[in-house]
């Protein structure tokens, strides 16, 4: 089941369908696949809502903070603004 979450939510043509997914996905806290999963939606997906759902995931369930630096650096330049404001807080503790 959760193999097939992971692909629809990061294959899925639909954004709302991916976002439901990750949904799913994001119940099952502290998983090492939904993590990377999260990592990547969060580098490449095109739904900025489905980014900041994957880095509420990512700082709810304290994913390694320069794994989510470098994955907000590799996010799109022009969406970077928002993701760096939902991550700010997380990242800034010490």
């Amino acid at each position: 089941m959760r193999e097939a979450l992971v692909h629809t939510a990061e294959a899925d043509a639909n954004a709302a369908v991916r976002l439901k997914a990750f949904a799913e996905l994001a119940r099952r806290r502290g998983d090492a696949v939904v993590q990377a999963t999260a990592l990547r939606l969060l580098e490449g997906d095109g739904s900025v809502q489905l980014r900041l759902a994957a880095i509420d995931y990512l700082t709810g369930n304290g994913v390694d903070r320069g794994a989510l630096r470098r994955a907000i650096a590799a996010a799109d330049p022009e969406t970077r603004g928002p993701l760096l404001v939902r991550a700010s807080q997380y990242l800034q503790r010490n």
